[in-house]
């Protein structure tokens, strides 16, 4: 499946696939941001995509960001590849974050190199944020009697607030479980609805 996908990221085309045996399960443990650039049929139409069979597969079973490419978008991208191969992005907290995140996992999959050294905390979930999303969802399903997109999608949204919150691990009141935060949660209300935006075909920005 990787290599169909490669070819279409690369705008090349792919005419056939075949394969002997079982594909799947997939179990996938990160989240990612892809940038489609591919030919679509009108501005800032996703069906090309969507529509892809090699694409179909995925639907259920990560987050995909899609960002049209348009003229203010070219133009960031292009700054920041040039700022990048000029040396002038600052990653001055990229081995901190890593670290962070690193111990992290460490702790949570309970690594014998950090075992009884730290104490685990789960992410609690509450109704608040199944609430939130299902807003979105249902806005989605009043104007379409055949939707698009999965529930599943919304499991997906969770894990996402889930993963992001623990950036905090080790700050506040070290509680015996670790809260969702609001700007975790909205961060993941907005990534659903632009992640069913993009599935519906639906043009324009996700609301604030």
């Amino acid at each position: 499946m990787v290599e169909p996908l490669k070819l279409v990221m690369e705008q090349r085309e792919v005419k056939w696939e075949t394969t002997f045996g079982t594909v799947g399960p997939y179990t996938f443990h990160s989240f990612f941001s892809v940038n489609y650039n591919v030919r679509t049929a009108g501005a800032q139409d996703y069906w090309t995509t969507i529509a892809d069979p090699n694409f179909a597969a995925l639907e259920d079973r990560m987050l995909l960001r899609f960002h049209p490419m348009t003229r203010a978008r070219f133009r960031a991208v292009e700054s920041a590849a040039e700022r990048l191969e000029l040396g002038e992005l600052d990653f001055a907290l990229a081995s901190t974050i890593r670290d962070h995140l690193t111990l992290v996992y460490a702790i949570e999959t309970g690594h014998p190199l950090v075992s009884g050294k730290f104490r685990l905390r789960p992410v609690r979930l509450e109704r608040a944020l199944y609430e939130k999303l299902r807003e979105v969802s249902e806005r989605a399903l009043k104007v379409t009697d055949f939707p698009k997109f999965s529930p599943r999608l919304k499991a997906r949204a969770v894990r996402l607030a889930a993963a992001a919150s623990l950036l905090t691990y080790f700050g506040g009141s070290m509680s015996e479980a670790i809260r969702i935060g609001s700007e975790e949660s909205e961060f993941a209300r907005r990534f659903y609805e632009e992640e069913i935006r993009a599935r519906e075909g639906r043009h324009g920005r996700a609301a604030a």
